[in-house]
């Protein structure tokens, strides 16, 4: 099985609604676990947030795409504006904050996430290699 699990966090992401102590999203493609792992993966044209991976089970190959984005709202210039550096702050391993700095982190993460749900686009491609 596949997982999708966010990394960028020096803490476990939880989501209460999940009931877990940490947020895993498993996925499986094709006949499911086999005895040979014939899986590659890669970001698409090398640089971009978008992950490729190609499968191939005996004559299938499955090819992958997954990206996230607004859900709501195109990703442009405008739109893309990125983390604010203290919310991500917040995140990492051994952030030391001043209550106000605490306080004003707070806000600016309810500013962030007002009104702004992040989704995942994902894709599979089944490919037959026999003719």
């Amino acid at each position: 099985m596949n997982a999708i699990r966010p990394l960028f966090s020096s803490k476990d992401v939880v989501l209460p609604e999940l009931k877990t102590d940490y947020t895993e999203f498993g996925y499986v493609i094709g006949r499911g676990q086999g005895v040979e792992r014939n899986m590659t993966r890669r970001l698409v044209d090398g640089v971009l947030p978008i992950l490729g991976s190609t499968y191939i089970d005996e004559d299938i190959e499955y090819k992958s795409t997954a990206f996230a984005t607004l859900e709501k709202s195109a990703l442009t210039n405008r739109s893309n504006y990125g983390t604010d550096y203290l919310v991500a702050n917040k995140f990492s391993a051994g952030y030391m904050f001043t209550n106000e700095q605490e306080e004003s982190v707070n806000q600016r993460l309810e500013k962030e996430t007002e009104n702004v749900r992040i989704i995942l686009i994902f894709t599979v491609v089944l490919v037959y290699l026999t003719s």
